[in-house]
């Protein structure tokens, strides 16, 4: 059975959000290419040491973060930590609708192919 309008308008839909990263996905490899080439180019006894350096990294902000909770100070609260938050609660939306955009095109595509077979739904992405 040939796919519909409708059906190649998903479909049209499914390869745009496959296809076209948001911006989650463009700053992150805009962010991690640096970082993982300059990784590449340290000798492989250095991973190890970088890795322990960044556990220790994280596991010190977090030391950091949890002092901040501390309800039995009499002190004013510090606003700069909020508008950290804040910005880590933007950043972990952008990436919930990268992640969320990847699984509807993923579906609408597997839907398709139900119903249609792979190798049509295929053709026609590829025509798209």
């Amino acid at each position: 059975m040939p796919l519909s309008r409708l059906d190649i308008e998903e479909l049209r839909t499914a390869k745009r959000l496959l296809e076209h990263p948001g911006l989650a996905a463009k700053l992150s490899d805009y962010v991690g290419a640096p970082m993982q080439q300059g990784f590449a180019l340290l000798p492989k006894r250095w991973h190890a040491a970088v890795n322990a350096a960044t556990r220790k990294s994280i596991a010190t902000a977090l030391d950091v973060a949890l002092l901040t909770m501390d309800h039995g100070r009499a002190q004013t609260p510090s606003n700069r930590w909020h508008k950290l938050a804040v910005g880590g609660a933007v950043i972990n939306t952008l990436f919930i609708d990268h992640f969320q955009d990847m699984g509807k095109g993923h579906f609408i595509v597997r839907r398709l192919e139900r119903a249609h077979g792979a190798e049509e739904v295929k053709r026609i992405y590829l025509e798209l």
